[in-house]
C-alpha cells in the first residue's frame, strides 16, 4: 500500500492554494465543500476565484508564492505552471510537517487527492497511488452508476437514529441485525426514494419488533432488449442486492452474469411447449421465497408489462400480501428497431405504432387483422419467429399490400444481432434460409425501408462489411443531389494540420454534420507512434477516421509551443461530445501535455495507448465521453493476453 487512506476534517481550517487557474480552481471548489477557510496566492487569477474573493467566500493575494506562504496552514495545494515555484512549495511545507499536494506531480507530494464519489454524509474515495488518474476516475463513474443519489437521505437517517436503536437494542450483534434486514429490504428503497413519512413508520414498527420474522420482497426488473449496457442503474442496483433471481430464456447470460454471485440463480425459462417451470407454479415460487425474508429479483427480458406476463405475477403478489415493485426496461422492440435504424414512427411513413405477440398461450393466432392493416402504421410482433409464414400470409390477406417493407431482428443489441429486410412476400423465406430463431422480432411497415440509410449499429462480425456497403449509399446519396466530393486517403506525417488528421478539417466537418456527434479523439505520442497507430486503425476498421487526430513530440521540441498546438487540436476535434486524449507512457512529456489539457467531464486523458485501446474507443465514439474512456481502458488492460501454442 502506497498510500495510508484517511479522511482529514477541514472545517474553519486555513488552507493555501497556489495557482491561480482552471486546475487551481477545480481544488478550491472541493476545498470550500469540505468547508475549509481558503487563500489563493497567484499573480493572476480565475474570473470565477475573482468573484469567490469579492463575495468572501475565499481570500485572494495576488503575487507568486514566497517562503513562509505556509505558515498556520492545515494543507497546502501547489497548482501552479511554473515547476520551480511547485518545487519550492513542496520543499516548504514537507520541512515543516505541512501536508502538500502538488498537482499532477506525485513525487513532490505527502498526500494525493483522490477521486470521489460525493452523497454526503456517504463519501467513497478512489485512487490509483498517482500512477493512472485517469482509471481512478473511470472506476467513479462505474461506482457511480451503482449509488442512487437518494443514498444521502438514507445515511442522514441512519446517523438520526443511532442513539434510539442503540436504546431499544443494547445487544450489538443484534442491532446489526436489524440494519441489515432493512437495507435488503424494500425500507430501503422507500426511503431512498423520498418516502420518508412511509419508511419511518416502517423503521418504528420494525424497531418495535425487531425479534419478530421479516417478510421479503419482490421486484420485477426489465432486463432490457439484450445489450448490459441499456440496463436501468435501478435495476442492476437491486440485481446486485437480491438473496434469489428468477430469469428466463429471453435474459441474455451476460445480464445474468451481472446478478450478485452468491445469490441463489433459478432459471424458469419459457419456450414454444418447453416450459421449465409452468407460469402458475413461478408466481407461488414468489411468493414462497418472499414470505421466506428474502429479497427476490424476477428478472425478465425486455419490460415486464410487455409481453412479459408481469401483471399476471403481481397480480399473485397482491393476494397474497407481498410487497413488490415493478422496474421498467427498455421494451425489445424499442431496443430492436433503434439497433436496426428502423424508426418506429415517422412523419412521413407512420404515424402510429401497434405491438402484437405471435401467438396467444394455446399457440393459436387471434389478432385484429383489419385494425393490422391499415396504413401508415407500424406493427411490430413480438414471438413471431415459429408463425412469421402465417403471420405474414394474414396481413396480405386482409389488405396489407404483399410489397410492404418488412424486417426480423434477432439478438438485438448484441454482438449477435443480424437484421434481414425483405416485404411481406420474401420476409418467411429470408427468416428460413438464413435460420433466424428466438428472440428475434418482426417489423412491418414502410419505415423498414429507412434501415439502409439510418443503421448505425454493425456487430463485430458484420462490421468490415456493413461499413462498406454504408459507405457506398453515402456517397451515392452525396452524387444523387449533385455535390461534388473527394476521397481523401490517409496521409503521412508532415509539419501541417492536415497530415496530423486522417482526413482534412474541412472534410471532418462535413462528416460531423451528416452524423451523430463524435467524441474526438487525440494521440499524443514520441515520434511517429502515434501516426502509425492510426493507420493501423484505419486498416482494421476499413473506413475514414474524421474524429481522429495525431500530434507527434520530438526530443528537440519545445513543450510550450506543443501544448498551445494540442490545444489548437483539441479545439478542431470538439463537437460538442468532448475529446479524449491519448499519451503512450506516463511520465513523458506527451502525458504532461495530456494532463495540463484535461477538463473531466469535457477532455479526459490516458496514458499508455495500445491498438486495442484505439480501436476500441473509435468503436464507441459515438456513445458518452465517460463510456467511451471506460471502453477503452477495458479495451486495453483486456487487449493483453498471453498467446498459448
Amino acid at each position: 500500500m502506497d498510500y495510508f487512506p484517511i479522511f482529514m476534517t477541514l472545517h474553519g481550517a486555513p488552507v493555501s492554494v497556489a495557482g491561480g487557474g482552471d486546475v487551481a480552481l477545480r481544488k478550491v471548489r472541493l476545498l470550500l465543500a469540505a468547508g475549509a477557510a481558503v487563500r489563493v496566492i497567484a499573480p493572476t487569477c480565475h474570473p470565477e476565484l475573482l468573484e469567490m474573493a469579492t463575495a468572501g467566500t475565499l481570500t485572494y493575494t495576488p503575487r507568486t508564492w514566497v517562503a513562509g506562504d505556509e505558515t498556520g496552514c492545515r494543507v497546502v495545494i501547489a497548482a501552479t505552471d511554473d515547476a520551480a515555484v511547485n518545487q519550492a512549495v513542496s520543499a516548504a511545507c514537507q520541512a515543516v510537517n505541512i501536508p502538500v499536494n502538488v498537482v499532477d506531480n506525485p513525487a513532490l507530494c505527502s498526500f494525493i487527492m483522490p477521486s470521489i464519489v460525493d452523497r454526503s454524509p456517504v463519501l467513497i474515495a478512489i485512487s490509483s497511488s498517482g500512477g493512472m488518474p485517469v482509471l481512478a476516475r473511470w472506476l467513479r463513474t462505474q461506482i457511480e452508476a451503482l449509488l442512487p443519489t437518494g443514498l444521502a437521505r438514507l445515511a442522514r437517517f441512519g446517523h438520526e437514529a443511532r442513539a434510539r436503536t442503540k436504546a431499544a437494542i443494547p445487544d450489538a450483534n443484534s442491532r446489526r441485525g436489524l440494519w441489515e434486514r432493512l437495507l435488503a429490504s424494500a425500507w430501503a428503497e422507500r426511503m431512498m426514494n423520498g418516502d420518508e413519512a412511509q419508511a419511518r413508520a416502517e423503521f418504528d414498527a420494525a424497531l418495535a419488533a425487531h425479534d419478530a420474522p421479516t417478510v421479503g420482497a419482490v421486484y420485477l426488473v426489465g432486463g432490457g432488449p439484450g445489450n448490459p449496457d441499456l440496463l436501468t442503474f435501478r435495476a442492476l442496483r437491486l440485481m446486485q442486492q437480491a438473496d434469489v433471481v428468477l430469469y428466463d430464456n429471453l435474459v441474455a447470460p451476460e445480464i445474468v452474469e451481472l446478478t450478485r454471485r452468491d445469490a441463489d440463480r433459478i432459471y424458469v425459462g419459457k419456450r414454444t411447449n418447453q416450459h421449465a417451470l409452468p407460469q402458475e407454479e413461478i408466481n407461488l415460487l414468489l411468493v414462497k421465497l418472499a414470505k421466506e425474508g428474502k429479497r427476490v429479483v424476477r428478472l425478465k427480458g425486455g419490460d415486464p408489462f410487455m409481453f412479459g406476463r408481469g401483471g399476471e405475477e403481481i397480480a399473485t403478489l397482491a393476494a397474497q400480501g407481498v410487497p413488490f415493485e415493478v422496474v421498467p426496461g427498455i421494451t425489445s422492440a424499442c431496443g430492436a428497431a433503434a439497433y436496426a435504424g428502423i424508426p418506429l414512427t415517422h412523419r412521413d411513413y407512420a404515424q402510429s405504432c401497434v405491438f402484437v405477440t405471435g401467438h396467444r398461450q394455446d399457440g393459436s393466432i387471434q389478432l385484429d387483422w383489419d385494425a393490422l392493416a391499415r396504413p401508415h402504421q407500424t406493427v411490430v410482433i413480438y414471438m413471431g419467429v415459429a408463425t412469421a409464414e402465417a403471420l405474414c400470409a394474414a396481413l396480405i390477406a386482409h389488405g396489407k399490400p404483399a410489397d410492404t417493407p418488412a424486417a426480423v431482428v434477432e439478438r438485438a443489441t448484441t454482438p449477435q444481432q443480424r437484421v434481414f429486410t425483405g416485404t411481406l412476400t420474401t420476409l418467411p423465406s429470408l427468416m428460413q434460409t438464413h435460420a433466424v430463431g428466438s428472440p428475434a422480432l418482426i417489423i412491418v411497415g414502410e419505415v423498414v425501408q429507412l434501415a439502409p440509410a439510418l443503421t448505425w449499429y454493425a456487430p463485430p462480425h458484420i462490421r468490415s462489411r456493413a461499413t462498406a456497403v454504408h459507405a457506398g449509399w453515402l456517397l451515392a446519396t452525396i452524387s444523387s443531389h449533385g455535390t461534388h466530393f473527394h476521397l481523401c486517403p490517409v496521409t503521412r506525417r508532415s509539419a501541417n494540420m492536415a497530415a496530423r488528421f486522417p482526413t482534412s478539417l474541412k472534410r471532418r466537418r462535413m462528416a460531423v454534420n451528416t452524423r451523430t456527434f463524435m467524441v474526438g479523439i487525440l494521440i499524443v505520442t514520441h515520434g511517429d507512434l502515434g501516426m502509425s497507430l492510426s493507420q493501423c486503425a484505419q486498416h482494421i476498421l476499413q473506413r475514414d477516421l474524421p474524429n481522429l487526430a495525431v500530434m507527434a513530440v520530438d526530443k528537440s521540441d519545445d513543450p510550450d509551443r506543443k501544448l498551445a498546438e494540442a490545444r489548437e487540436l483539441v479545439s478542431a476535434l470538439n463537437t460538442g461530445a468532448g475529446v479524449l486524449i491519448f499519451s503512450d507512457i506516463f511520465g513523458g512529456t506527451p502525458s504532461n501535455i495530456a494532463s495540463r489539457l484535461v477538463e473531466p467531464g469535457h477532455i479526459e486523458a490516458i496514458a499508455g495507448v495500445s491498438l486495442p485501446m484505439l480501436v476500441r474507443s473509435l468503436c464507441y465514439a459515438s456513445l458518452p465521453l465517460e463510456q467511451v474512456v471506460s471502453k477503452a481502458v477495458t479495451g486495453g488492460l483486456e487487449g493483453v493476453i498471453p498467446i498459448q501454442p
